[in-house]
Protein backbone atom coordinates (compact mmCIF):
# COMPACT_ATOMS: atom_id res chain seq x y z
CA UNK A 1 0.00 0.00 0.00
CA UNK A 2 2.77 2.42 0.92
CA UNK A 3 4.47 1.64 -2.39
CA UNK A 4 1.31 2.46 -4.32
CA UNK A 5 0.97 5.86 -2.66
CA UNK A 6 4.67 6.57 -3.15
CA UNK A 7 4.29 5.89 -6.85
CA UNK A 8 1.09 7.95 -6.98
CA UNK A 9 3.04 11.02 -5.82
CA UNK A 10 6.24 10.37 -7.73
CA UNK A 11 4.90 11.26 -11.16
CA UNK A 12 4.14 14.85 -10.25
CA UNK A 13 7.41 16.79 -9.91
CA UNK A 14 6.13 20.36 -10.02
CA UNK A 15 7.91 22.09 -7.15
CA UNK A 16 6.20 24.71 -5.06
CA UNK A 17 8.47 25.62 -2.19
CA UNK A 18 11.56 24.08 -1.14
CA UNK A 19 12.02 20.44 -1.47
CA UNK A 20 14.32 18.77 -3.89
CA UNK A 21 13.42 15.22 -2.99
CA UNK A 22 12.75 13.01 -5.99
CA UNK A 23 10.98 9.67 -6.15
CA UNK A 24 11.41 6.94 -8.70
CA UNK A 25 8.32 6.67 -10.82
CA UNK A 26 7.78 3.88 -13.28
CA UNK A 27 5.26 1.35 -12.06
CA UNK A 28 1.81 2.94 -12.23
CA UNK A 29 0.37 4.92 -15.12
CA UNK A 30 -1.61 8.10 -14.71
CA UNK A 31 -3.80 10.32 -16.87
CA UNK A 32 -6.33 7.59 -17.67
CA UNK A 33 -9.77 8.43 -16.23
CA UNK A 34 -10.21 6.42 -13.05
CA UNK A 35 -13.21 4.11 -12.79
CA UNK A 36 -14.55 4.20 -9.25
CA UNK A 37 -17.95 3.19 -8.01
CA UNK A 38 -18.26 6.36 -5.91
CA UNK A 39 -21.23 8.23 -7.40
CA UNK A 40 -19.81 11.65 -6.47
CA UNK A 41 -17.02 11.11 -8.97
CA UNK A 42 -18.39 10.65 -12.45
CA UNK A 43 -16.07 10.45 -15.48
CA UNK A 44 -17.01 14.10 -16.07
CA UNK A 45 -15.89 15.05 -12.57
CA UNK A 46 -12.60 13.20 -13.07
CA UNK A 47 -11.99 15.05 -16.31
CA UNK A 48 -12.87 18.36 -14.65
CA UNK A 49 -10.31 17.66 -11.91
CA UNK A 50 -7.70 17.02 -14.59
CA UNK A 51 -8.67 20.23 -16.34
CA UNK A 52 -7.97 22.35 -13.24
CA UNK A 53 -4.59 20.74 -12.67
CA UNK A 54 -5.10 17.59 -10.60
CA UNK A 55 -3.50 14.23 -11.45
CA UNK A 56 -5.66 11.10 -11.33
CA UNK A 57 -4.66 7.49 -10.63
CA UNK A 58 -5.20 5.01 -13.45
CA UNK A 59 -6.52 2.43 -10.96
CA UNK A 60 -8.27 2.61 -7.57
CA UNK A 61 -5.88 3.38 -4.71
CA UNK A 62 -7.05 3.10 -1.11
CA UNK A 63 -5.77 5.97 1.01
CA UNK A 64 -3.55 4.57 3.78
CA UNK A 65 -5.07 5.12 7.17
CA UNK A 66 -3.09 6.98 9.81
CA UNK A 67 -3.48 8.60 13.19
CA UNK A 68 -1.90 11.91 14.16
CA UNK A 69 -2.25 14.24 17.10
CA UNK A 70 -4.02 17.49 16.31
CA UNK A 71 -3.54 20.99 17.66
CA UNK A 72 -6.74 20.40 19.62
CA UNK A 73 -4.93 17.70 21.61
CA UNK A 74 -7.00 14.81 20.26
CA UNK A 75 -5.90 12.03 17.94
CA UNK A 76 -7.32 12.13 14.43
CA UNK A 77 -7.43 9.12 12.11
CA UNK A 78 -8.23 9.40 8.43
CA UNK A 79 -10.73 6.54 8.68
CA UNK A 80 -12.78 8.50 11.22
CA UNK A 81 -13.67 10.92 8.41
CA UNK A 82 -15.18 8.19 6.23
CA UNK A 83 -18.36 9.49 4.65
CA UNK A 84 -16.84 12.93 4.03
CA UNK A 85 -14.89 14.25 1.09
CA UNK A 86 -11.43 14.98 2.50
CA UNK A 87 -8.75 17.35 1.25
CA UNK A 88 -5.52 16.08 2.78
CA UNK A 89 -3.15 19.03 2.62
CA UNK A 90 0.56 18.69 3.46
CA UNK A 91 2.05 22.04 4.37
CA UNK A 92 4.38 23.94 6.71
CA UNK A 93 4.57 27.39 8.23
CA UNK A 94 8.10 27.60 6.79
CA UNK A 95 6.69 27.14 3.26
CA UNK A 96 5.87 30.46 1.54
CA UNK A 97 3.38 29.02 -0.96
CA UNK A 98 1.68 27.02 1.78
CA UNK A 99 1.07 30.23 3.70
CA UNK A 100 -0.05 31.94 0.50
CA UNK A 101 -2.84 29.45 -0.22
CA UNK A 102 -4.13 29.18 3.37
CA UNK A 103 -6.61 32.12 3.29
CA UNK A 104 -8.38 30.77 0.20
CA UNK A 105 -8.27 27.25 1.65
CA UNK A 106 -10.08 28.55 4.75
CA UNK A 107 -12.75 30.21 2.60
CA UNK A 108 -13.11 26.99 0.60
CA UNK A 109 -13.60 25.10 3.85
CA UNK A 110 -16.22 27.58 5.07
CA UNK A 111 -18.05 27.33 1.75
CA UNK A 112 -18.26 23.53 1.59
CA UNK A 113 -18.03 22.23 5.16
CA UNK A 114 -21.80 21.93 5.53
CA UNK A 115 -21.88 19.90 2.30
CA UNK A 116 -19.61 17.18 3.65
CA UNK A 117 -16.14 18.55 2.94
CA UNK A 118 -13.35 18.16 5.50
CA UNK A 119 -9.83 19.53 5.33
CA UNK A 120 -7.01 17.86 7.23
CA UNK A 121 -3.95 20.12 7.19
CA UNK A 122 -0.91 18.00 8.01
CA UNK A 123 1.93 20.18 9.22
CA UNK A 124 5.49 19.11 8.44
CA UNK A 125 8.76 20.26 10.05
CA UNK A 126 7.37 22.87 12.45
CA UNK A 127 7.25 22.88 16.22
CA UNK A 128 3.77 22.62 17.75
CA UNK A 129 4.21 26.12 19.20
CA UNK A 130 4.98 27.60 15.78
CA UNK A 131 1.95 25.95 14.23
CA UNK A 132 -0.36 26.92 17.09
CA UNK A 133 0.69 30.57 16.94
CA UNK A 134 0.25 30.69 13.16
CA UNK A 135 -3.20 29.07 13.18
CA UNK A 136 -4.43 31.20 16.08
CA UNK A 137 -3.15 34.43 14.56
CA UNK A 138 -4.89 33.75 11.25
CA UNK A 139 -8.05 32.22 12.78
CA UNK A 140 -8.05 29.09 10.64
CA UNK A 141 -10.71 26.61 11.70
CA UNK A 142 -9.99 23.36 9.83
CA UNK A 143 -8.28 20.52 11.74
CA UNK A 144 -4.49 20.81 11.85
CA UNK A 145 -2.47 17.65 12.45
CA UNK A 146 1.19 17.38 13.45
CA UNK A 147 3.39 14.92 11.58
CA UNK A 148 6.35 15.36 13.92
CA UNK A 149 8.10 12.13 12.89
CA UNK A 150 7.32 12.59 9.15
CA UNK A 151 5.77 9.13 9.15
CA UNK A 152 2.61 10.13 7.26
CA UNK A 153 4.51 12.44 4.91
CA UNK A 154 6.72 9.49 4.00
CA UNK A 155 3.75 7.12 3.76
CA UNK A 156 2.19 9.37 1.12
CA UNK A 157 5.47 10.00 -0.69
CA UNK A 158 5.23 13.76 -0.37
CA UNK A 159 8.31 15.53 -1.68
CA UNK A 160 7.13 19.08 -2.35
CA UNK A 161 4.87 21.49 -0.51
CA UNK A 162 2.03 22.14 -0.48
CA UNK A 163 0.67 18.86 -1.77
CA UNK A 164 -3.05 18.13 -1.64
CA UNK A 165 -4.85 14.79 -2.00
CA UNK A 166 -8.57 14.35 -2.61
CA UNK A 167 -9.95 11.37 -0.66
CA UNK A 168 -13.49 10.34 -1.48
CA UNK A 169 -16.23 9.32 0.94
CA UNK A 170 -15.25 5.66 0.66
CA UNK A 171 -11.62 6.32 1.51
CA UNK A 172 -10.11 6.15 -2.00
CA UNK A 173 -7.54 8.57 -3.36
CA UNK A 174 -9.22 10.35 -6.25
CA UNK A 175 -6.70 13.00 -7.23
CA UNK A 176 -3.62 14.90 -6.13
CA UNK A 177 -1.95 18.20 -6.90
CA UNK A 178 1.30 19.83 -5.94
CA UNK A 179 1.72 23.56 -5.56
CA UNK A 180 -0.34 26.39 -4.19
CA UNK A 181 -3.90 26.88 -5.40
CA UNK A 182 -6.35 29.74 -5.27
CA UNK A 183 -9.19 27.69 -3.81
CA UNK A 184 -11.63 30.51 -4.56
CA UNK A 185 -10.94 30.28 -8.27
CA UNK A 186 -14.37 29.86 -9.93
CA UNK A 187 -13.14 26.87 -11.96
CA UNK A 188 -12.12 24.98 -8.80
CA UNK A 189 -15.30 25.97 -6.97
CA UNK A 190 -17.45 24.85 -9.91
CA UNK A 191 -15.84 21.39 -9.97
CA UNK A 192 -16.39 20.85 -6.25
CA UNK A 193 -19.92 22.26 -6.45
CA UNK A 194 -20.73 19.34 -8.74
CA UNK A 195 -18.82 16.74 -6.72
CA UNK A 196 -20.54 17.80 -3.50
CA UNK A 197 -23.95 18.17 -5.12
CA UNK A 198 -24.28 21.94 -4.78
CA UNK A 199 -26.16 23.96 -7.35
CA UNK A 200 -24.87 27.45 -6.52
CA UNK A 201 -22.99 29.32 -9.24
CA UNK A 202 -19.22 28.92 -9.20
CA UNK A 203 -18.58 32.56 -8.42
CA UNK A 204 -21.26 33.01 -5.77
CA UNK A 205 -19.92 34.44 -2.56
CA UNK A 206 -16.39 34.72 -3.94
CA UNK A 207 -14.00 36.94 -2.05
CA UNK A 208 -11.08 38.12 -4.13
CA UNK A 209 -7.89 36.90 -2.52
CA UNK A 210 -5.50 38.90 -4.65
CA UNK A 211 -3.59 35.66 -5.14
CA UNK A 212 -2.59 34.41 -8.54
CA UNK A 213 -0.86 31.01 -8.43
CA UNK A 214 2.64 30.93 -9.85
CA UNK A 215 3.06 29.43 -13.29
CA UNK A 216 2.72 25.65 -13.09
CA UNK A 217 0.50 25.61 -10.01
CA UNK A 218 -3.08 24.33 -9.95
CA UNK A 219 -5.65 26.95 -10.82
Amino acid sequence: MKLSIFIFCAVVLILACASEERAAASMIRFDAPSQFIQVDFTPEADQNLKRIGFVLPSAPVKAPDFSLKGLDGSTHSLSSYRGKLVLLNFWGVWCYYCRLEMPSLQRFYSRFKADGLEILAVDVRDTPETVRDFIKKNKYTFPVLLDETLSVTGMYGVGSFPTTFVVDREGYLRAMATGAADWENPAIVAVFNKILGRSSPAGAGREESGFSPPSGQIR
